[in-house]
């Protein structure tokens, strides 16, 4: 028994190898993207992790009794983000701050930490931080962004 290659028929032969060369340059063309996608879709599954990491002497104070009324949290906030609070998140632990999103008059938001047993402001970053830059790639937003300059 002899084995014979199968080839593309001679007739479709130009049309079978141009359609295979798209499909590699539409791979080429498309591949990267879905690699980004890939890449921060599985960064975003870690955001409460990354955010720990990267805002830890931030987001880490000291476990007290008592607690600040909230009025102090969100009138701190104000003072030190420059602007208007617009939105409060409760911790998930007792030795986590406050985060309080500050809305200022030039449209530019914060994220005011702050110690929820003395009201006391621990850091300010800008809004969202290092895990919205991530959103931001995966929903490819940026790279829309760059096209309208």
């Amino acid at each position: 028994m002899t084995y014979e290659p199968k080839t593309a028929p001679d007739d479709l032969s130009g049309a079978y190898r141009a359609v295979w060369r798209w499909h590699f340059y539409a791979g080429v063309l498309v591949m990267p993207f879905l690699m980004l996608l890939a890449l921060t879709g599985g960064l975003y599954l870690f955001k409460d992790e990354i955010d720990q990491a990267i805002y830890r002497d931030l987001i880490q104070v000291p476990t007290r009794n008592g607690q600040a009324a909230p009025d102090a949290w969100v009138a701190a906030a104000a003072r030190v983000g420059g602007g208007r609070a617009a939105n409060v998140l409760l911790p998930a632990a007792q030795d986590h701050a406050v985060r309080v999103r500050v809305d200022r008059a030039d449209g530019s938001q914060r994220t005011v930490f702050v110690d929820p047993h003395t009201a006391r402001v621990t850091g300010v970053t800008a809004y969202g931080g290092v895990t919205e830059t991530i959103k931001q790639l995966h929903s490819l937003s940026l790279f829309g962004a760059a096209m309208n300059l």
